[in-house]
């Protein structure tokens, strides 16, 4: 039997929306332990003629993997 090769590398894309204020759009990027996102927000509020329209961009990376794995330990809950 061929076990199938475990996919790490992923693609995320989305949009948010800030009541009243503005609208982000929004993708990421995981590559190996590598999470690299990038959105950009625009302006939908009365701040709209200020910023006329004008969004701005953000960039985050993240290394994943840096904790180690907390899944594998358990807990201990108090008994009532």
């Amino acid at each position: 039997m061929v076990k199938e090769k475990e996919v790490k590398d992923k693609v995320y894309l989305g949009a948010w929306y800030r009541v009243c204020d503005a609208v982000i759009f929004v993708s990421r990027f995981d590559i190996v332990n590598t999470s690299i996102g990038l959105s950009y927000d625009v302006n939908v509020s009365k701040l709209y003629r200020a910023s006329e329209g004008r969004g701005g961009p953000e960039m985050t990376v993240t290394y994943l993997g840096f904790l180690p794995n907390t899944k594998s330990k358990k807990i201990s809950c108090p008994r009532f």
